[in-house]
């Protein structure tokens, strides 16, 4: 192969070399994409730690409804959830 006038040659050093610079092209390519994965994956586990944050607190509050077994809660949510009314009572629907 001619350069510049000149027959070059490539030496074991120098392919040596190019084959080290590709490996660590390589390397730095495959733990950019690791550190992409792992900042994702992160971010997801904040997510569902909130989420399990949010139920836990709504757990709570339902276990200390049922402790107190507050008949205005029941009577609320039957009438809002279950449409359900006591005997004799009238309900009117506003349109």
């Amino acid at each position: 192969m001619k350069i510049f006038g000149k027959k070059f040659e490539p030496t074991r050093q120098m392919l040596v070399f190019a084959a080290v610079a590709v490996l660590v092209v390589y390397a730095v390519i495959i733990l950019i994409q690791q550190q992409s994965s792992i900042n994702a994956k992160k971010d997801e586990l904040a997510a569902i730690e909130a989420q399990i944050e949010a139920q836990k607190l709504q757990t709570e509050e339902l276990e200390e409804i049922l402790e107190n077994n507050n008949d205005e809660y029941i009577i609320r949510m039957a009438r809002e959830e279950l449409d359900l009314v006591f005997p004799g009572e009238r309900v009117y629907y506003a349109r």
